[in-house]
């Protein structure tokens, strides 16, 4: 359950403002080499905000990812600013409607216009009457304003609304800074290559005022406590006391596609990349692990079937099997093993087809990588993937393998 909480904390962070893909058939405009020919005369602010999540979205797919990530080099496309400003030019934060507020704050601060962003946000919070609907449009703007989508943070801009949020009283108050230090902790330990102390301090600090929230404010806050608890024990699971004494082979009941022995093997340090950690920005990472790690660090890549691939389907077992090793080793050309764990398929009365959950989806759920030490202790678990997640896999290889890093 804790795991699940890590998990689904970016899946609610993209959910700040929800909004339909208003582009349709204009959808070629995003082509390699094609300029922006859109007129955003007709968008309203949370049609601007879908547009600008689809450029940020094709801009980072069409960049090869060559070089390991740094913080210094992420920012936001040339394309995606122009995109921002072409989109805004027709609105303001004056004129917008009441219900189209909270899309203009993130647009806005994409597009760099902090004179925008700041004018939505005092419109937002002047209107609040009370201290208690206050705390609550503080806390609603600074939400907006961590679009886990669009990074890096504009952290100037969140600083003057913590400094805000961190001076009010009251329970909403409280209600507030959980959710908002909570939040920052985990952009830091997920979206940021820094030290993982940065990030507990913001989810510590988050953490240290619930015993303090009243009965509206714990049910308001009760999944952002949730993950921010699982994110603080998925990076002290670093520590080696708490370490899940688990000795099995994780990975199950698997076919092997290369020709090494199923794996972890007995004394080694192992990487497991499930499937959902395997992309080909997290491939071209553990290209980069595996070059500095050799024969020090085993690799394997724990697949599964479904009965398709991509649009192809249904596959038999056979069929399958040759695609998957096909993809893993001409197209990918990853480094290291790769299993394939068969997926039970059960029909529904509707003839649809529902893939059973293997046994590693049941030991690891949402978990896409995990660090296993030459004894078969897991050492290290990680959610998702994102390009700064490979200093942190490394840090924590080095750990392992009792090197400083």
């Amino acid at each position: 359950m804790i795991v699940r909480y890590a998990v689904a904390m970016g899946l609610a962070l993209a959910g700040v403002v929800t909004v339909a893909s208003p582009l349709g058939a204009q959808d070629g405009v995003y082509r390699r080499g094609v300029p922006d020919t859109v007129s955003y005369a007709h968008y309203t602010p949370s049609q601007c905000l879908a547009a600008i999540r689809r450029r940020i979205q094709v801009s980072r797919r069409m960049q090869d990812d060559t070089l390991r990530f740094s913080e210094a080099a992420d920012t936001l496309a040339t394309d995606v600013r122009r995109t921002a400003r072409a989109c805004l030019a027709h609105l303001s934060a004056e004129a917008a409607d009441a219900r189209e507020l909270l899309p203009l704050i993130p647009a806005a601060l994409v597009a760099d216009d902090s004179v925008m962003a700041n004018a939505v946000v005092r419109r937002i919070v002047n209107g609040a009457r009370t201290p208690r609907t206050r705390a609550d449009s503080l806390k609603t703007v600074t939400l907006a304003s961590m679009d886990i989508t669009i990074r890096p943070f504009p952290m100037g801009h969140l600083a003057r609304l913590f400094a805000q949020i961190d001076t009010m009283h009251g329970p909403a108050a409280v209600a507030a800074r959980v959710t908002a230090h909570i939040n920052l902790g985990i952009y830091y330990t997920l979206m940021r290559a820094a030290d993982d102390s940065v990030g507990v301090r913001q989810l510590q600090q988050g953490l240290s005022e619930v015993g303090m929230l009243d009965s509206a404010g714990k049910k308001q806050t009760e999944v952002w406590v949730g993950m921010g608890r699982g994110m603080l024990q998925l990076l002290t699971m670093m520590d080696g006391d708490s370490m899940p004494d688990r000795t099995s082979s994780v990975v199950h009941g698997a076919t092997i596609l290369g020709t090494a022995g199923v794996k972890p093997a007995p004394g080694k340090v192992t990487l497991v990349v499930f499937q959902g950690g395997t992309t080909r920005q997290s491939v071209a990472a553990i290209r980069r692990l595996h070059a500095t790690f050799g024969d020090k660090v085993d690799i394997v890549f724990a697949a599964k079937t479904l009965g398709y691939f991509k649009l192809r389907g249904p596959l038999s077992l056979a069929d399958e099997t040759k695609t998957l090793q096909e993809y893993y080793g001409s197209e990918l050309k990853v480094p290291g093993t790769v299993v394939l764990e068969h997926t039970e398929l059960k029909r529904r009365f509707d003839d649809r087809v529902l893939p059973q959950p293997t046994a590693n989806d049941s030991a690891f759920a949402n978990i896409s990588l995990v660090i296993v030490d030459g004894k078969g202790k897991i050492r290290a678990l990680y959610p998702g993937w994102g390009a700064p997640l490979e200093a942190r896999v490394e840090r924590a290889l080095n750990k392992v393998l009792g090197k400083k890093g």
